[in-house]
């Protein structure tokens, strides 16, 4: 690869830079009712990457957090992912980290409560349909309470939306296959009696004349099949911004619960 890259996390950090994400989420969170997580004392947390999105909506909206449980693969992210723990989250909190994947974790130990809520934003494009439903069936059956909730994140790309994703665009240009889009995880989650509850729009911008090594690298490294090197990626990178393209991103947030 040609871009020099020295972690995930650097490209994930820099990615965030080059729009107004940081600042769309965090008014998204503003419109989550207090009330509806006030009493969230134990949270999983699938993917999170350093934490920044995670964090960033525990820390306005769960007061009584007691326990945080993070679910992370990638080495580089745990450095950073710690560090964030202790700048977002009170002192108190009970922290535990695991380098796993996911579909691979057993739970909570038979001693620990299980949790109150499951978040997993941007983290359903790294698994599988297969690993996906399983990883539904395990929130609901075995790490959730009754009346735990799961919030997910997830990017919007054909469906209701006025314009594609971005990153599926290239991918899409290049061979690859797209990422997963929020109306496909709603449909496999509808499809196994699962409830949507609240659902919340965003939509953000990268701005894609500044996208440098980093940006590129980021987009490299999530493929599937993976590039040989980032040249296409550079070529369908140029061609959208010869067309005038805007890195414009749509998504949603929404909680899912059980049927009652």
């Amino acid at each position: 690869m040609e871009t020099g890259i020295t972690s995930y996390t650097e490209a994930f950090s820099e990615i965030r830079k080059l729009g107004n994400v940081s600042e769309v989420y965090e008014k998204m969170f503003d419109e989550v009712d207090k009330s509806y997580l006030e009493n969230v004392q134990h949270v999983i947390s699938i993917g999170p990457g350093p934490g920044f999105n995670d964090l960033a909506f525990l820390k306005k909206l769960t007061p009584n957090l007691k326990h945080f449980t993070a679910i992370e693969t990638d080495e580089s992210c745990l450095g950073e992912l710690s560090k964030n723990v202790e700048k977002f989250l009170p002192r108190d909190v009970n922290i535990k980290i695991y380098q796993k994947g996911a579909q691979y974790w057993a739970g909570p130990s038979p001693e620990e409560a299980k949790a109150d809520l499951v978040l997993m934003f941007h983290a359903t494009y790294y698994f599988n349909k297969k690993e996906r439903i399983d990883i539904y069936k395990k929130c609901f059956n075995n790490w959730l309470k009754a009346d735990g909730k799961l919030f997910i994140m997830n990017n919007k790309d054909i469906h209701g939306t006025t314009t594609t994703n971005f990153m599926n665009d290239i991918y899409r240009e290049t061979g690859r296959k797209p990422q997963v889009e929020s109306f496909i995880i709603k449909q496999e989650l509808n499809k196994l009696g699962y409830i949507i509850d609240k659902v919340y729009d965003y939509e953000h911008y990268h701005d894609l004349k500044l996208l440098n090594d980093l940006v590129v690298a980021f987009i490299v490294k999530v493929a599937d099949p993976p590039y040989e090197n980032d040249k296409m990626v550079r070529k369908a990178l140029k061609k959208l911004v010869d067309e005038n393209k805007q890195g414009y991103t749509y998504g949603d947030l929404f909680s899912v619960i059980r049927k009652t």
